[in-house]
C-alpha cells in the first residue's frame, strides 16, 4: 500500500507540469486507473520473463556487424534481424523501405514486429530503437553495442516475452534503419502511424552504457509528464521490491534520437548491460 500510495504521488506531482493544464481531479483519475493492486502482479509476469543473457547475446551478434547505415554489412543485419523477428509466434512482420539519401540507388528497412491487441487493436503502444551505428572511422568499423545494438536487442527481448500473453491493445516492436544519418527510418515510419490512436511512442536508446551509477533517463516534453510519471513511478516501486536501486532523471524535452519523428514520444533509457562494448567487437 505504501508503494502505490508514493506511486500515486509521483503521478500527481508530475501531471501538474503536463503542459495544457490537467486538473488535479482529472489527474487523480487516472492515476487511480492506472495504479490499481493489480499493477505490481500484471507487470510482474512479463518482468520475470526478462533474459539478461539472452539480451546481452543479441547485442554481441549485432556488434560483430559493422552497422553505419551506408556499408554493405548492413543487409545481412536487416537479414538477421527480421529473420529474429518471424521466428516469435504470434508476432506479424513487417518491413519499411527507409531511403538513405542516395537518391533511388540505395534503400534500408524498418523492421515492424505487430502483437494485435485482444480487446482493443486500435489502440496501440510503439516501443522502438534504432539499430544502425556510426564512429569516428564508420567507413571501416562500427560496432556500435551501446548505440544501439542494446535498444536494439531490448526492442527483441520485449516482443520474445510480450508474445507470449495476449495484451488488451495493440503493441509495435519498430527496429529503425538510419537514425544516425538523420532519423530516417522513424521518419518513413511516424507518418504511418495514427497518433490520435497510439497511447505512447517509447524509444530505447544507449540503453547499454557503462556508468559507477546507473540511472534511468526519462526524456519527454512537458506533455508527457504523466506518462513519465507513471514510468518513474512503476520503476520505483520494482526497484524496492527487488532491494536494488535505480535512480530516474528527466530531460524535458525531445532531442537527438527517433522520438523527435514521434507526436507522442518518451525516450527511456537505462544503463545497465555490463560490459560495455563501445570500443571493440567481440570475438
Amino acid at each position: 500500500a505504501v508503494l502505490m500510495n508514493d506511486l500515486r504521488r509521483h503521478c500527481l506531482y508530475y501531471a501538474t507540469l503536463q503542459a495544457g493544464g490537467v486538473r488535479v481531479a482529472d489527474a487523480w483519475t487516472l492515476v487511480e486507473a492506472a495504479t490499481t493492486s493489480r499493477v505490481p502482479r500484471v507487470l510482474g509476469r512479463p518482468a520475470r520473463l526478462v533474459d539478461e543473457r539472452r539480451w546481452f547475446d543479441t547485442v554481441q551478434a549485432l556488434a560483430r556487424f559493422d552497422r553505419w547505415a551506408h556499408h554493405a554489412d548492413m543487409q545481412n543485419v536487416r537479414t538477421w534481424l527480421e529473420g529474429e523477428m518471424r521466428m516469435l509466434p504470434g508476432v506479424e512482420v513487417s518491413t519499411q523501405a527507409v531511403n538513405l539519401g542516395h537518391g533511388d540507388e540505395e534503400y534500408g528497412r524498418n523492421i515492424i514486429g505487430t502483437i494485435y491487441g485482444a480487446e482493443k487493436p486500435e489502440l496501440k503502444v510503439v516501443v522502438g530503437a534504432h539499430y544502425d551505428s556510426t564512429s569516428d572511422d564508420k567507413r571501416r568499423v562500427a560496432p556500435g553495442a551501446v548505440d544501439n545494438a542494446s535498444g536494439a536487442a531490448a526492442v527483441l527481448e520485449l516482443a520474445r516475452i510480450f508474445c507470449k500473453f495476449k495484451p488488451k491493445i495493440t503493441l509495435e516492436f519498430v527496429l529503425y534503419d538510419g537514425e544516425e544519418i538523420g532519423y530516417l527510418g522513424s521518419r518513413v515510419h511516424a507518418p504511418s502511424c495514427d497518433w490520435e490512436k497510439t497511447v505512447l511512442m517509447i524509444n530505447l536508446d544507449m540503453v547499454g552504457l557503462r556508468q559507477e551509477q546507473p540511472v534511468l533517463l526519462i526524456e519527454s516534453t512537458p506533455e508527457f509528464a504523466l506518462a513519465a510519471a507513471l514510468i518513474e513511478g512503476v520503476n520505483e516501486l520494482f526497484v524496492r521490491q527487488c532491494d536494488t536501486w535505480l535512480p530516474t532523471k528527466h530531460a524535458w524535452f525531445a532531442w537527438g534520437s527517433d522520438h523527435v519523428s514521434c507526436a507522442c514520444a518518451i525516450l527511456f533509457g537505462t544503463h545497465l548491460l555490463q560490459p560495455d562494448l563501445k570500443q571493440s567487437i567481440p570475438a
